[in-house]
């Protein structure tokens, strides 16, 4: 296997790309980032139906007479604003590291992990803490941690060289941090960067992570990385091990892929495209597909991803909304 490689961008890149996705976005201050939270400012937010554990100095009295019955009460509800928490999920699944043993090749985890280490740069520059979790690798089982400053550098770098060489497990095998995710804070972001090939576990932290986002401030944003007609080709021209794709079974042992059997894989992805897009549907998602380069030249990927990954920083409306 191939060593991790070296990002495309180096850290003037990044920056510059930083300063450019600050300045197209509403800002109501400098220094970090801050996300609405529900809290106890005196800034009114909503009302909504009384719970158990609510305080009963915030009932409002006259309005629960207007809209309830007379046992129905509504409470008034505030917000507050807190420096958000950036989650990095990294799929590190078979289909995410095809091409690894190929110097000629960019796998999409490599993709991945470069996308992973641009928003670290921009994370430490914006004062951020940063965590990373990764779907179905032996770290997945791992409590998440928070870390700020200079650490997130060291703890990356753990982490890819962990995740790069980490064995791939089975679908039964995978470890979800969906439980992880109902214990992160109202004001964080969570950023899925995968194939989305797989269900199983991948695909419940998914749906776990979109029921959150639709319920409060926490935001989801699904980085799509799509490098399917590459890699077609590539099973069309030579021997491989198919793996599985969504529910489809997996070919055991090399061969050389038959028409139906691409038009098969065709009809797998398609339907699992689908099955996700129709979890993100539900609201508070941001979804960014990331086609890969058909050319493998060092300048070609470099320049594709220099402009990709700017775009994705204003798609993923990390800063806000663009004006």
């Amino acid at each position: 296997m191939i060593p991790l490689r070296s990002s495309p961008l180096d850290a003037a890149t990044l920056e510059d790309i930083r300063l450019k996705a600050r300045k197209a976005f509403i800002s109501s201050g400098s220094g970090a980032i801050l996300r609405r939270k529900l809290g106890q400012s005196l800034e009114y937010r909503e009302h909504r139906a009384y719970a158990f554990g609510d305080d009963v100095r915030h009932i409002d009295w006259r309005a629960s007479q207007r809209h309830g019955g007379p046992r129905d009460f509504l409470v008034r509800s505030f917000e507050a604003e807190e420096q958000f928490k950036l989650l990095l999920v990294i799929d590190a699944s078979a289909t995410m590291k095809a091409g690894m043993g190929d110097p000629s090749r960019v796998s999409k985890l490599e993709f991945a992990l470069w996308i992973a280490q641009g928003l670290s740069h921009i994370a430490i520059n914006e004062k951020l803490a940063v965590a990373f979790a990764s779907l179905g690798g032996e770290r997945a089982n791992e409590p998440i941690g928070f870390f700020q400053g200079r650490r997130i550098e060291e703890y990356y770098e753990r982490f890819s060289e962990a995740v790069w060489a980490s064995p791939t497990m089975a679908a039964g095998d995978e470890v979800s941090i969906s439980d992880a995710l109902t214990r992160l804070p109202q004001s964080s972001v969570t950023i899925f960067i995968s194939d989305f090939y797989r269900s199983h576990a991948a695909k419940r932290d998914l749906e776990e992570a979109v029921i959150l986002a639709s319920r409060g401030y926490r935001q989801t944003v699904v980085c799509e990385l799509n490098s399917w007609p590459e890699e077609r080709a590539i099973l069309k021209e030579n021997i491989v091990s198919l793996g599985g794709v969504g529910r489809a079974l997996a070919r055991v042992g090399a061969f050389r892929a038959s028409n139906s059997e691409l038009i098969a894989a065709d009809l797998a992805i398609e339907e699992q495209r689908k099955s996700y897009a129709e979890t993100m549907r539900q609201g508070g998602v941001v979804h960014f597909p990331w086609d890969l380069p058909e050319s493998t030249r060092q300048e070609a990927v470099a320049e594709h991803f220099r402009s990709r990954f700017h775009e994705f920083v204003l798609r993923s409306e990390l800063f806000g909304r663009i004006r």
